[in-house]
């Protein structure tokens, strides 16, 4: 009898050990849980801020183009209003002196 209460004590604690093992592991698997949802929100804050300033960056730059080309558009019509005026004067100068030939003036 002996032999069996010592089995039976050795099977009691190796069931405590056993029990031991299983809620350490339950433990761990919640701890990395953790840890993985910690570091994916970390990850999709860091992404989203990338993404967010990336854009940013893009709409300046975009911005920065068009005043750019604007401003080409500008002096390119300021020069051909500055033709269009001089080829008027010159014109409007020879008609001028047409009319006032015709008139004998």
């Amino acid at each position: 009898m002996l032999k069996i209460d010592e089995v039976l004590k050795k099977l009691e604690e190796i069931d405590r050990v056993l029990k031991s093992v299983d809620e350490t592991k339950t433990q761990i698997l919640l701890s990395i849980e953790n840890i993985v949802k910690k570091h994916s929100e970390n990850l999709n804050k860091n992404i989203e801020e990338i993404i967010n300033k990336t854009i940013e960056e893009y709409k300046l730059k975009i911005i920065n183009e068009a005043k750019n080309e604007a401003e080409k558009l500008r002096l390119a019509t300021k020069d051909a209003v500055g033709k269009i005026k001089a080829l008027y004067e010159e014109r409007k100068g020879a008609i001028l002196q047409k009319s006032l030939e015709l008139l004998s003036l």
